[in-house]
């Protein structure tokens, strides 16, 4: 049995499903994400509060941080259905 046969056709009403439900979760994964990017928030601040701040570890908090902000804005710009 080869991973072609694995492999199955796209069952559409499976797909709708599962965009049903990310629609349904969005209030969730903005909550989440929220909540995630104040936790990085107070990261940023203790880390900037160091005597001696590690750069890298700040740069990255800093570019994770900007990405749940992207994320979190795409996520709010979603239509919610009724």
């Amino acid at each position: 049995m080869g991973p072609v046969e694995l492999l199955s056709p796209v069952d559409e009403s499976s797909v709708l499903a599962v965009t049903e439900l990310e629609e349904l979760m969005s209030p969730f994964k903005a909550y989440s994400l929220a909540l995630l990017h104040r936790r990085l928030d107070r990261a940023v601040d203790e880390e900037a509060r160091r005597r001696f701040p590690d750069q890298t570890r700040l740069a990255r908090l800093k570019k994770f941080r900007l990405a749940v902000r992207d994320r979190l804005a795409r996520v709010a710009s979603r239509p919610v259905s009724a």
